[in-house]
């Protein structure tokens, strides 16, 4: 499944690449973990990796950048998605600066969302102090997915696992994820299910360049 989907990015991007050489998009997947890899990174850190993205790494790649930008065909603007899923060494890296934002979240009366903050699983790092990651304080065994922003003090629901936000993800061209670009396609339980015929979605197709030969 996970090969399978980065397999489509690449070629989705590549493809918009061809169809605008304005285009340059990101490529760099790297290859797979072993199980031996994941055991032995949970014992050094003493963090358990989900199921989910355990199975990513394993099956899809350790860590992957696919990304584009361009402006709009009508509007003009830029419009940017970037897939920047994180390798074990830069979660590692990350995890004790969620753990003192939570804690500092915690200390100016946010705790519930300072919890959130102090426990969460990050898988991908959006440069910007945010972060997608693994909600684990619903205590399931396949977690949700949710957005971290450094400066709105709300948990933002993307999905109720990674498959079901990989799945949506992919059906808005991997927009974003910055929260504000997926603000349009967002509510309370996360990335909506996409309606190929609904307006709102076959604007957004209009901004992409034609891959028509």
């Amino acid at each position: 499944m996970y090969s399978d989907w980065i397999r489509r990015a690449l070629e989705f991007v590549n493809a918009l690449a061809l169809a605008d050489d304005s285009i340059a998009p990101l490529m760099n997947v790297a290859p797979c973990l072993t199980r031996q890899d994941l055991d032995t990174w949970q014992e050094s850190e003493k963090r358990i990796i989900p199921n989910s993205y355990s199975e990513f790494l394993q099956f899809g790649a350790s860590s992957c950048q696919i990304a584009y930008v361009f402006n709009g065909r009508n509007s003009g603007e830029s419009i940017y998605g970037a897939i920047k899923f994180c390798s074990l060494d830069e979660i590692s890296a990350v995890m004790e600066s969620l753990i003192e934002f939570g804690e500092w979240l915690c200390e100016i009366g946010q705790v519930e969302v300072g919890k959130v903050w102090q426990v969460a699983f990050p898988f991908s790092n959006l440069g910007n102090g945010d972060f997608l990651a693994f909600d684990l304080t619903s205590g399931v065994t396949d977690p949700p997915v949710i957005y971290l922003s450094h400066d709105e003090f709300v948990i933002r629901k993307l999905a109720s696992s990674l498959s079901s936000f990989l799945t949506e993800w992919e059906k808005l061209n991997y927009l974003g994820p910055a929260i504000w670009k997926l603000e349009d396609f967002i509510d309370s339980s996360g990335l909506l299910s996409v309606n190929p015929e609904s307006t709102k979605f076959k604007k957004f197709l209009l901004e992409f360049p034609s891959r028509e030969s």
